[in-house]
């Protein structure tokens, strides 16, 4: 029955969860009770915790909505469901079910669809030549395009966006994923489906001959695949790709350590854009202070700036932080410039942005804390 009580919970842990702009939603079981954490600007918080005993029709539920076998418990599945809310909008609910010691735990993943912002000053780039730098590397028409960062940094976001923005009807787009994380009017998406053989190479071979303008390849992850892509781009192809690495210099890196060589790379690729997230104080309760004589060295800031660290209010509920906004890198990769033996130090040099210039000024714009500014900055070992 629709109205069932586990019916209600899981709505209104979903609709809670969308409410305070969680990412997702942790159900986790424990050896006497089960617990609802939900991830918040990139950090859980414990929401409230169960009865063990209601842990199990609850996961069958979760199973049902998104067309898992119920039968299922010995392995991990996965499934999707499509969940209106409150304001009509639909969200794509990403399931993610594991049996551990004490019973199965799951994850929700909460994407809007069509997800993706209208530009990039949207997506958190305010600086003009950034965004004209950007566009004027994604209309040409070939080569390689590479947003690198870790699980979870919003890349498929960015690329969806810069798709869409390519979207003008006079391209042939195709992408290919696993899986496909935003439905995209005009725009031909392929799931990819391991288990019944329709790899990421098998997809882009027989992607290749549809004759597609642009290519997304969701992530490069093996040889084969980073051969296919780097020979599309190689044949008139526009090519989006993500990988995982620390910044512009490491993707070369992953790109060598995946069997191609420096020529192939110098040839293709157009630019790297590295980013991460980072939350972003609550503009209504944020505090302004002063900034300490070894920080202003350190970010080559003038002592009198003013800075501004987390407090806490109802809108941000206590937390002091209000959604996330990106720290990025950028390269533009230009024909015939990248001649030099030390490709990475190179592809360095050419940044027109990078990870601690990006951080300086989210800091001097009351956007992020000095405390985070530092832990993100010394997470990547790097210095402004």
């Amino acid at each position: 029955m629709d109205d069932s009580p586990i019916v209600q919970l899981l709505n209104d842990l979903v609709r809670a969860a969308i409410g305070r702009g969680a990412s997702d939603v942790h159900l986790e079981p424990q050896e006497k009770i089960w617990r609802v954490r939900f991830r918040i600007d990139g950090k859980l918080v414990v929401v409230q915790e169960f009865a063990k005993e209601l842990l199990s029709p609850l996961i069958s539920r979760l199973k049902i909505v998104s067309q898992i076998p119920l039968d299922e418990h010995r392995r991990p599945v996965e499934g999707k469901w499509l969940f209106q809310a409150d304001d009509q909008i639909t969200y794509d609910i990403r399931i993610s079910i594991i049996p551990f010691l004490y019973g199965e735990g799951a994850v929700l993943r909460i994407l809007k669809l069509l997800g993706t912002q209208p530009d990039l000053h949207s997506l958190g780039f305010r600086d003009d030549a950034i965004c004209q730098s950007i566009h004027r590397t994604i209309a040409e028409r070939s080569g390689l395009f590479l947003v690198v960062g870790p699980t979870g940094c919003g890349k498929s976001t960015t690329i969806y966006t810069l798709l869409q923005m390519l979207n003008d009807g006079s391209r042939k787009i195709i992408t290919v994923e696993d899986p496909v994380e935003y439905a995209a009017r005009g725009i031909s998406q392929v799931n990819v489906v391991a288990s019944q053989g329709l790899s990421f190479a098998s997809a882009l071979r027989a992607i290749l001959r549809q004759a597609p303008n642009v290519l997304f390849v969701g992530e490069i992850r093996d040889p084969e695949t980073a051969a296919i892509a780097i020979q599309a781009a190689l044949t008139g192809h526009f090519v989006f790709s993500t990988l995982h690495a620390d910044g512009v210099a490491g993707a070369v890196g992953r790109l060598e350590n995946l069997q191609i060589s420096k020529h192939l790379i110098r040839t293709t690729l157009r630019g790297i854009l590295a980013q991460r997230l980072v939350r972003c104080l609550c503009p209504h309760c944020r505090r302004g202070c002063g900034l300490p004589p070894a920080m202003a060295k350190r970010f080559a800031l003038d002592e009198t700036v003013q800075i501004f660290q987390p407090s806490g209010c109802e809108k941000c509920h206590q937390s002091g932080y209000d959604g996330r906004t990106i720290h990025f890198e950028w390269a533009p990769v230009t024909h015939g410039t990248t001649q030099l033996e030390r490709l990475q130090d190179h592809i360095n040099n050419l940044r027109l942005i990078t990870f601690a210039d990006s951080t300086r000024r989210l800091l001097l714009d009351g956007r992020i804390s000095m405390d985070d500014a530092l832990c993100f900055l010394g997470s990547l070992h790097l210095s402004s």
